[in-house]
């Protein structure tokens, strides 16, 4: 009766420690939920004129967020745009060459030199005859050279731009102005880029986090004016031992439990650092190795708009052998 009394405890003691042993298998560890906030500003500084969104909203990608104050950068891209319509006009009109009634107005003039020159050449060869007969003065004849060579050059000149007329603009001018159609386009692109930086937009799908600033302050550039978080980069955060560390491995599936938070739902190892931390910090010691512990990040699958920063959360490791 006594070998069988103290054989019912002993298997009670070895039953109660293999439950204890098979319960002790997983461990429940605490952790919280971080967000990597996106922090939105805009290259250049000023004063904002207009807040588009409020705090909680949801964005898409895109959607504008604030304005800065953007007149200067109108004004400049305005004048840069009537330059460039300047400089293709003159560009074109070489091209082009004179008009038709512009050409019709050269030939009358043409014609008109002529009938100078004609009426010239007459006159010096009347004077050249009274020359000879000793009828008039010297400076009448050189004054009917003179006149003679005159509406010669005159009668040159019109050919000569009636020519350029009929065969366009000279390539050395049309180069002239190509180049500068370009660098007005480079100036219009460098301003409507400057006009763009007055607006910020959402870098992805992201809900607004908080608003730093409000219409009528001046920012700095650079300075962020609203805060964004990205469902895409909410992480469960969570500090593990030396000896808790050595179970989880990068990319492995924990088991996630929340209030309100779906069954099932797991979040998988992003992050381990390599170098462990103290907390709190006191030195190393084997009496207080267990507060050595390693930064662990895991993203959480499958779920939006469930888990919010500073959330707390229970992970679930695997036992020692991975079970």
């Amino acid at each position: 009766m006594t070998h069988s009394l103290f054989r019912t405890v002993c298997l009670s003691v070895v039953s109660l420690a293999l439950l204890t042993a098979c319960q002790d298998d997983t461990t429940t560890v605490t952790g919280y939920v971080e967000a990597d906030r996106i922090h939105v500003g805009l290259p250049a500084g000023g004063q904002i004129t207009a807040v588009e969104v409020t705090r909680g909203q949801s964005l898409q990608p895109g959607q504008s967020l604030f304005r800065l104050d953007d007149r200067a950068e109108q004004a400049r891209r305005n004048a840069t745009a009537a330059r460039l319509e300047q400089a293709r006009a003159q560009r074109d009109d070489l091209l082009t060459g004179l008009r038709p009634n512009e050409i019709q107005a050269l030939l009358a003039q043409r014609d008109q030199a002529a009938a100078d020159a004609r009426q010239a050449g007459a006159e010096l060869a009347r004077q050249r005859g009274l020359s000879r007969a000793e009828a008039s003065a010297r400076t009448l004849l050189d004054r009917a050279e003179a006149d003679s060579a005159r509406a010669q050059a005159r009668i040159a000149e019109l050919e000569a731009r009636i020519a350029q007329a009929r065969e366009g603009a000279r390539s050395a001018a049309v180069n002239a102005a190509e180049a500068a159609i370009a660098a007005a386009e480079a100036d219009l692109a460098a301003t409507e880029w400057a006009l763009s930086q007055r607006i910020a937009t959402a870098p992805a799908a992201a809900r607004v986090e908080d608003i730093l600033f409000q219409p009528g302050e001046t920012v700095a550039a650079g300075a962020p004016v609203v805060a964004l978080i990205d469902p895409d980069r909410i992480m469960i955060r969570l500090y593990l031992g030396p000896e808790q560390i050595s179970r989880i491995r990068p990319g492995q599936a924990l088991p996630v439990r929340c209030g309100g938070c779906p069954s099932g739902m797991t979040a998988q190892v992003r992050f381990i650092a390599g170098e462990a931390s103290y907390a709190p910090p006191v030195l190393y010691s084997r009496d207080n190795a267990a507060a050595l512990v390693f930064r662990v990040d895991a993203a959480p699958q499958a779920v939006t708009g469930i888990l919010h920063p500073g959330q707390p959360v229970q992970i679930t490791l695997p036992g020692p052998d991975g079970g």
